[in-house]
Parts: structure tokens; sequence; C-alpha cells
């Protein structure tokens, strides 16, 4: 009895690799990816996207079935989003239709989202005579985080941001590095990627 009550549990429940839904929508992506992947490895997908119907009448017991199956689902869904997106999936009548309507909702949040957290990015400065290699440091761990939410910062966007986020003077020296390596170009081997560009700039402030 206690091994299927343990079953029971596991089929209502998902892995913490699973994040719970931001209600910014922010990971959205990131959400939308894990939770579909871990709802179809369940074999509840198909109340998700609508091709899991609920039998005929006439058929008691698998639609007593079905019915359970389709509360399982549900819960996965209640057990990763917010209260609030909870309280309106109350107005849905079935699994497929809460999951439209928050696909569609997250959807736009998402892209909004994903905008004004590059654009924070891109409009990140070093304080006054604040620590250049710790802004640096910083700006890359933040790469990886928008990175993890599906927001892409790309070369030409985070050297723009190294340079106009440093001192001046230390943005002078990191644009006579940059077009050095313009001048040798021909040789994949002069390519500085932002990164490498981080690192020269740290060695210059030290």
């Amino acid at each position: 009895m206690a091994a299927t009550t343990t079953v029971n549990a596991l089929s209502d429940s998902l892995l913490s690799t699973v994040p719970a839904l931001q209600s910014s929508g922010k990971n959205w992506a990131i959400f939308e990816f894990h939770f579909t992947s871990a709802v179809d490895s369940k074999g509840k997908w198909g109340h998700f996207d609508g091709t899991l119907n609920c039998p005929k009448a006439d058929a008691k017991d698998k639609e007593k079935e079905w019915l359970k199956d389709k509360a399982s689902a549900c819960n996965l869904l209640l057990s990763k989003v917010p209260d609030s997106i909870a309280l309106k999936m109350q107005k849905q009548k079935t699994v497929a239709e809460a999951w439209k309507a928050l696909e569609a909702e997250f959807t736009k949040k998402s892209g909004y989202a994903q905008t004004d957290l590059k654009q924070d990015f891109l409009d990140s400065t070093c304080a006054k005579k604040g620590n250049v290699c710790q802004f640096l440091k910083g700006l890359a761990s933040k790469k990886e985080e928008l990175a993890s939410v599906s927001v892409e910062i790309n070369n030409i966007d985070y050297h723009s941001t190294i340079l106009c986020g440093i001192p001046l003077h230390y943005s002078n020296f990191a644009s006579s590095v940059l077009s050095a390596a313009k001048l040798m170009r021909t040789d994949p081997i002069y390519s500085i990627t932002p990164d490498a560009l981080a690192t020269t700039i740290s060695e210059e402030y030290d």
C-alpha cells in the first residue's frame, strides 16, 4: 500500500529541474521546455494539447480513469505556476484550454521581459571609482544568467557594452586593442572575443 501511494505521489509531481514559472514571464522559455518534456515523459501531454479526449459516456470506467488523469495533469501545472495564474485557470474547462491561455499570455510577457532584460544589460556601467575587474566579471555572469532565460547577447552588443561601461581610459585602451585586431583579422588567431577583451582590460587594470 505504501509503495502504491509513493508511485501515485511521484506521478503527480515534477522534478526540481522544472523551474517554477515567474509571474514576470522572464523564464517562460526555459519553463516551457522543461515542463513540456517532464509532462510528456509522464504520458500526460495529451491533456495539454487536447488530443486526449474524454471517453464516451457509456464507458464509465474509462471516463472515471480519464477524469482522474486529467486532475493529475492539472495538478502538475498548478504546482509550477503563481497563485494568481492558478486562480485564472479556474475559468478554463479543460487543461488544454488552460495551457493555451497560459501560453498566449506568457509568450507575450516573455517578449517584453526579454527586451527589458537585454536593455538592462546593454545599459550596464561600472560605478564611478568602481573596480573594473569586478564589473567585467559581473557582466560575464549576467550574460550567462540571461542565456539561461533565452536572452542572447551577441558579440557586437557585448563588445559595445564593455566599451561603454568602463572608464574612458580603459575604453580607449580596449578600442585600440580591437583596432589592432581588425588590422590582423585575416588570421583567426587575432580575433578577439568579448571574454578575451575583458581579460585584456583586467590585466591592464591590475
